[in-house]
């Protein structure tokens, strides 16, 4: 192994001969413009340079490979956005829709129910009351006043629940206290249309845009947005919080 320092015309162009070769073959001195350097020929050898520049191809590298990470960062977090909104509905109000009932606003963790299970399986209200709750709302805005203890009950006693705790519409119906539409598609006009005829949207939506899918209840329309009961909260909220994201409408009303 051999190191051999060289001088070119200036200090930038100083560098480091490093190798490994079998034989020496051949030795010279040559002049240049401005200075002087050496070379070693070596027989079946390699030739490495190595220059005082190479911190800051180093440096180079490691922000190459930063901008690598952030960039795989994004991708999936779009990609994390782009599943969470599939299948969801951007929605707007386009006039003023005030009833003029009062809202009833119940939450499915109030400590009356919180702990009271959806018919026969192991789900809370706590946990999964969000529809029991807008239904109850509802349907007592529309004169029949409930709670979601009442209404759990009853629907627990009618076998309105499957095993897991869904609701099932069909059973719903069968009950001869309340009628039920179950919509195929998610529209503004809908909801206009539904709040118009007295009736309230009860509409899926995910927790703070992105989060579980969670069940609230659109009680009016204005300044361009719609309202809601959500059961994790003590007042009006706009529908704004959730993206105005739509991933399924229903509407429960008396018979």
């Amino acid at each position: 192994m051999f190191i051999l320092r060289t001088r070119g015309n200036d200090e930038k162009s100083d560098f480091i001969y490093l190798g490994l070769a079998a034989a020496p073959t051949t030795w010279y001195n040559r002049r240049g413009h401005g200075g002087s350097f050496c070379h070693l020929r070596y027989k079946n050898s390699q030739i490495f340079r190595s220059e005082r520049r190479i911190p800051a191809v180093k440096r180079k590298r490691k922000y190459t490979y930063l901008l690598v990470f952030f960039i795989c960062i994004l991708a999936l977090a779009a990609a994390f956005c782009i599943l969470r909104f599939r299948g969801s509905v951007t929605v707007h109000a386009g006039e003023d829709v005030i009833p003029d009932n009062e809202v009833a606003f119940y939450r499915q963790d109030d400590e009356r129910w919180a702990q009271e299970t959806l018919g026969d399986s192991e789900y809370t209200m706590e946990r999964s009351g969000c529809l029991v709750c807008c239904i109850a709302s509802a349907v007592s805005m529309a004169g029949k006043e409930n709670t979601p203890h009442t209404l759990n009950e009853e629907f627990s006693r009618q076998q309105v629940f499957d095993g897991e705790g869904n609701l099932l519409w069909e059973k719903l119906r069968s009950t001869g206290e309340y009628e039920a539409d179950v919509f195929s598609e998610v529209t503004s006009e809908l909801l206009m249309k539904c709040l118009k005829d007295g009736k309230y949207p009860i509409v899926r939506v995910r927790v703070n845009g992105l989060g579980n899918f969670h069940y609230v209840l659109i009680v009016k329309a204005e300044n361009g947005t719609f309202y809601c009961m959500d059961p994790l909260r003590d007042s009006l909220t706009p529908l704004s919080r959730y993206g105005n994201r739509v991933y399924a409408v229903r509407c429960v009303y008396l018979d």
